[in-house]
């Protein structure tokens, strides 16, 4: 029998909707031994030395870089991704080893947004989330984890994070399989995911994905 391939599960909305905490649940649920999150983010371009960067558009990101890891992942050979440092918005010197197991969560805010990405999903979600509600979320993870001003976090999404959703990312839900509400308990979500998943599986084994 052939070596079944891995399937791809993009997970796409608007920043602090819940993707991460989705992506989570979604990694103990199907096992961590036969799942893994890639996160987009991850393949984000340094801020150059003047510290300029808008962060929140889709040429912030290497997405060539990001498509060619994804293909080597759907031939069945492992990649060495990227790791982003949000603190010092670069890239470290250090690299993850992702090997390809039977589910690949593909998150970030655009997931969804590049068509070859979108080829290549057996499942596409969307998480979507009032901008209220991410921005409460947003200050308080900025705040904790990356040592910004709630000053700062609110001007950002003002200015920069509420107009590029609206521009980029907000029209990829259109793109989706599947939309869950990231108000809700994450298991709640999480299930309705899953039964998705349940039924990709039940239509036969894995598919070579294609770009």
């Amino acid at each position: 029998m052939d070596e079944l391939l891995p399937r791809f599960i993009s997970l796409a909305g608007p920043s602090c909707s819940g993707k991460s905490s989705l992506a989570r649940w979604l990694l103990e649920a199907l096992g961590p031994a036969q799942s893994v999150i890639l996160p987009v983010d991850a393949y984000y371009r340094n801020r150059d030395k003047q510290g300029h960067g808008n962060f929140d558009r889709p040429d912030a990101v290497e997405s060539l870089r990001l498509f060619e890891d994804l293909a080597t992942l759907a031939e069945g050979r492992s990649i060495a991704a990227p790791v982003y440092d949000f603190t010092t918005h670069r890239r470290l010197e250090r690299s993850v080893t992702i090997k390809p197991v039977d589910w690949i969560v593909v998150e970030g805010l655009f997931a969804l947004y590049w068509a070859p990405l979108r080829r290549m999903a057996a499942a596409r979600v969307f998480i979507e989330a009032p901008a209220s509600v991410c921005l409460e979320r947003r200050v308080l993870r900025d705040t904790r984890e990356r040592g910004r001003s709630p000053e700062s976090v609110r001007r950002q999404f003002r200015e920069t994070v509420l107009p590029m959703a609206e521009r980029h990312v907000l029209p990829t839900r259109g793109f989706a399989d599947l939309v869950v509400s990231g108000e809700e308990p994450v298991a709640v979500g999480g299930e309705r995911v899953l039964k998705h998943l349940r039924a990709l599986s039940e239509g036969g084994g894995h598919r070579r994905p294609s770009i």
